[in-house]
């Protein structure tokens, strides 16, 4: 065999070994092993960060597509989920992965390690079409629940997918067990997890610990859809990922720092942009406005911060909503505050939530009823209580308030025999249920049982005990002492009781 004809029939064996692009991207999910030690020999970086784009730009589709469903709020999602952050995260996982395996005894160079991670991104490119395709139903109005269940429960497992593979592609490359690659990306995952998410969230969410229900979970939605933190460490996830490839690949030193600071640069840019569009909409000076104005009684502007804010997030409107008829009632607007009562009940129907449907009513017809008992319209806030309390045995609030509702009526025994049940069955310590123990009691000539009640408000809230007055007669008439403001919403922390303790005593009954 001439030398010509044997360096040919090497070539064509070469040619033979080296597969696609396609086939080693369906060899990575069927033969790891096999496909990385083919991907590593002949360094696919090129390819590897074209996945990573792809992955990106696919997931940043996904979030733009369930803001244009969930409200203008949920584009600020793109924060964190748009190309540029999302390949400044990868260079930086990488970059953070590398350090840690090096620290616990496995050497391997960013490059290969940047090649194994990219690679694998190939599972996350299957999880940003599933969901893409999960979403587009929605948007057109014909979602299918066990359609949207598959592909979730199918993206589920691909993101496991992209942790074992990236453990795969450590060991063909270092010997490392597979466990180890698996325990670093988790590592290196949740502390960045724990330092861009849930500290950063935390500490603006701190703002808002004795806010409105509803301001409160709207400033959550902010919070989650915040991708400032993720956007910084992207900006210096690439000037790392840069300046370390450059290294490796053998630039010359100035190209190196060129490249680490033009990368840098872009995700600056993206940053400042993003940061001032965030700055812009305000949502948490908003959000802090109308708690600001609320706590010192400018209802009226409190309710028009809070209305305005109601379209950016289909999952916190619910609550805005709430809390608006809640300070319409406040106000002495029962009219106003049913409408937005009813608004609720409208968005529970609406919302399919199945067995759970009847607990989240509880709460808007409690309140419904609250509006008639200041009204005067004492038997329809009856009725709305007790279809509170059916709905929701364990509510603790519609209990209290047919205590009350039924003392106005002069119906003092049912006004007893709600009371406890909210006191004995459902343990409330609500202070304003001591308001009408008391009077009721005191009108049926129990004043021995009447000064207990008295004493037990007192414990509750000296404030509100002097209000009432210590004098027997004084609790005749307590109940039509109590000013909205002493019957807003929630009447005491715990809208339901805690479980009992083994060793608890049971409590006294308010009769006796």
């Amino acid at each position: 065999m001439s030398p010509e004809t044997h360096q040919t029939q090497t070539a064509n064996t070469n040619r033979s070994e080296n597969h696609s692009y396609a086939k080693l991207a369906v060899a990575t999910f069927t033969s790891p092993r096999a496909a990385y030690e083919e991907i590593l020999k002949r360094r696919l970086l090129g390819s590897a960060l074209i996945f990573v784009s792809i992955a990106g730009v696919l997931f940043c589709l996904r979030a733009c597509l369930a803001a244009s469903e969930l409200g203008p709020l949920h584009y600020f999602a793109t924060g964190r989920y748009n190309p540029i952050t999302w390949f400044g995260l990868f260079l930086l996982y990488a970059w953070a992965a590398q350090k840690l395996l090096k620290w616990i005894g496995t050497e391997i160079d960013y490059v290969r390690l940047v090649i194994i991670m990219g690679w694998a991104q190939l599972s996350l490119i299957l999880v940003g079409v599933m969901s893409i395709a999960g979403l587009a139903p929605t948007l057109a109005g014909t979602s299918s629940g066990t359609t949207r269940q598959l592909l979730d429960a199918a993206s589920a497992v691909l993101q496991l997918a992209y942790v074992v593979l990236i453990a795969i592609g450590i060991n063909v490359a270092t010997g490392a067990p597979v466990a180890r690659g698996i325990m670093t990306y988790v590592v290196v995952s949740f502390a960045s997890t724990i330092a861009f998410g849930i500290t950063y969230g935390n500490s603006r969410l701190k703002l808002f610990e004795e806010a409105l229900p509803g301001i409160a979970a709207m400033a959550q939605q902010v919070a989650a859809s915040d991708g400032t933190p993720w956007l910084a460490a992207a900006a210096v996830g690439l000037y790392l990922g840069v300046r370390d490839l450059g290294r490796e690949l053998g630039w010359e030193r100035s190209a190196c720092v060129r490249g680490a600071i033009s990368a840098a640069l872009s995700g600056a840019l993206a940053f400042g942009i993003y940061l001032s569009l965030f700055v812009k909409a305000d949502y948490y000076g908003n959000l802090l406005a109308a708690q600001r104005d609320y706590e010192l009684g400018k209802m009226d502007r409190a309710v028009k911060e809070l209305k305005a804010l109601i379209p950016a997030s289909k999952y916190a409107a619910a609550g805005l909503i709430l809390d608006i008829a809640d300070i319409y009632y406040l106000s002495g607007k029962p009219i106003l505050s049913r409408a937005y009562y009813r608004r609720f009940v409208r968005l529970v129907h609406q919302a399919n939530l199945g067995d759970e449907e009847k607990k989240q009513l509880a709460r808007p017809l409690s309140g419904i009823g609250a509006t008639y008992d200041l009204e005067g319209k004492y038997n329809l806030a009856i009725k709305q209580f007790k279809e509170a309390a059916e709905n929701w045995p364990e509510f603790r609030d519609p209990w209290v308030r047919l205590a009350l509702t039924y003392n106005r009526l002069g119906d003092y025994k049912n006004a007893l025999a709600s009371a406890e049940h909210a006191s004995t069955k459902l343990k409330s310590e609500a202070p304003v249920l001591y308001v009408a123990i008391l009077q009721a009691q005191a009108n049926l000539g129990n004043v021995s049982l009447a000064k207990k009640a008295y004493e037990e408000l007192k414990r509750l809230d000296d404030e509100l005990a002097k209000k009432i007055g210590n004098n027997p007669r004084d609790w005749r008439n307590a109940v039509a002492k109590l000013a909205p403001k002493d019957l807003k919403f929630p009447l005491e922390k715990e809208v339901v009781a805690k479980p009992e303790r083994a060793d608890e005593k049971p409590r006294k009954s308010p009769r006796k």
